[in-house]
C-alpha cells in the first residue's frame, strides 16, 4: 500500500472525527445584563443543553463588589446560573467570566425594557465594557464569528471554490451564493417566512453531499455551478437565520440585518483568500496541485455530509 493512499485514508479519518466534533444544531449562549435600578443588576450565563459549556467564575468592577443570591436553574431547553450584583452608589461598568471555552454574546436590557446587544466575549477575551461599542460592530462580529463557527457553511464555500476553474466563475458562483442566502436570511429575519431549523440543517448536510457527488463525478464540476450556489444559497440563508432568530433583538431590525450579513460575507471572502494562499503554497513550495486532489476531497467531504445528514435527521425523527 503507498504512503500516499496510506496518508489520504488518515487524513479522511481526522476530517471526519472534525465532522463529528463540529457537527450540531445551533446552539446559542449568552450572558444577559438586567438593569433593577441605577445601582442592582441580574447577570444571567444561559447556555444550551445540547452545548458542553461549563459554569463561569463571574468578576465585575470594584464598585460592584457584593455579587450574591447565585441560582442554578434548567428548563426545556437551557441551564441558567445567575447573580445578583449590588453597586451601591455606583454603577457597573464591566464584566469578566472565567471558564468560557467559545464566543459568547452579551446583552444589555434596561430598566424600561429594551434588549441590546453590546458585545462578544471568547477564550482570549473575557472581559467586556458594557458601553464600549455601537451595536453596528457587534452584529458585524456576530456575522464573523459564526460563519467561522459554522463548519457546514465553510465546507460548501470549499466546495465552490474546488468547483471553479477561472477567477471570473468562481466570483460569480460565490456571489450567486451570497445573493440566495441574503434574501433568505432577510425575509426570514423580517417575519416573511417562519421555517423550523432542524430540516434546514438536514438540508445544508445535503447540500454538501450533493456538491461532493458533482465534484467527483463530473467532467466539468463548474458546469452549471452558478446557478446551483444561487438555489444552495436560498437554504443556507435560512441557516444563518437559525442565530438570530435565537437571540431574538427587535431594536434596528434592518441595520442589524445589514451589518450581520457584511460579517458574513468578510468571513466568507476571508476564508477563499485562505484557500487560495494555501493552494498557491502548496503548488508553489511542494509541486502539489490543489485542484487536482478534488478526489479526496470530494470523498472526505461527502462522508462528512453524510454523516450530518444521518445525524441531523434522527434529531428530527
Amino acid at each position: 500500500m503507498s504512503l500516499f493512499i496510506t496518508t489520504k485514508r488518515y487524513l479522511f479519518f481526522l476530517i471526519f472525527l472534525v465532522g463529528h466534533a463540529y457537527t450540531h444544531e445551533i446552539v446559542v449562549s449568552k450572558i444577559q445584563i438586567e438593569e433593577h435600578n441605577q445601582s442592582n443588576y441580574k447577570i444571567s450565563w444561559i447556555r444550551p443543553k445540547l452545548s458542553n459549556f461549563k459554569d463561569i467564575k463571574l468578576s465585575v468592577n470594584s464598585e460592584c463588589s457584593s455579587i450574591s443570591n447565585y441560582k442554578y436553574q434548567i428548563t426545556n431547553k437551557n441551564y441558567i446560573s445567575s447573580w445578583d450584583v449590588g453597586c451601591g452608589t455606583g454603577q457597573l461598568f464591566f464584566i469578566e467570566a472565567d471558564g468560557i471555552n467559545t464566543n459568547v454574546e452579551i446583552f444589555v436590557s434596561t430598566i424600561d425594557q429594551e434588549e441590546r446587544l453590546i458585545g462578544t466575549i471568547s477564550l482570549n477575551n473575557n472581559k467586556i465594557y458594557v458601553d464600549q461599542i455601537s451595536p453596528s460592530n457587534n452584529f458585524f462580529m456576530l456575522g464573523v464569528s459564526h460563519m467561522f463557527g459554522g463548519l457546514d457553511h465553510l465546507v460548501v464555500v470549499l466546495l465552490f471554490t474546488l468547483m471553479a476553474t477561472t477567477s471570473i466563475g468562481l466570483i460569480k458562483t460565490i456571489t450567486a451564493f451570497t445573493l440566495g442566502h441574503s434574501l433568505t436570511l432577510a425575509l426570514a429575519y423580517l417575519g416573511v417566512f417562519s421555517i423550523s431549523q432542524r430540516p434546514i440543517e438536514a438540508l445544508i448536510a445535503l447540500t454538501i453531499i450533493a456538491l461532493s457527488l458533482k465534484l467527483m463525478n463530473s467532467s466539468e464540476p463548474n458546469k452549471g455551478s452558478t446557478y446551483i450556489a444561487a438555489f444552495f444559497g436560498l437554504i443556507h440563508g435560512f441557516g444563518f437565520y437559525g442565530v438570530l432568530d435565537e437571540i431574538a433583538v427587535d431594536e434596528n431590525i434592518i441595520a442589524n440585518l445589514f451589518f450581520f450579513n457584511i460579517g458574513i460575507e468578510v468571513a466568507q471572502f476571508l476564508f477563499i483568500g485562505v484557500l487560495l494562499i494555501l493552494a498557491w503554497g502548496a503548488k508553489a513550495l511542494f509541486q502539489l496541485n490543489f485542484y487536482k486532489r478534488n478526489d479526496f476531497v470530494a470523498y472526505s467531504t461527502g462522508g462528512i455530509g453524510m454523516y450530518w445528514l444521518i445525524d441531523r435527521l434522527i434529531t428530527i425523527i
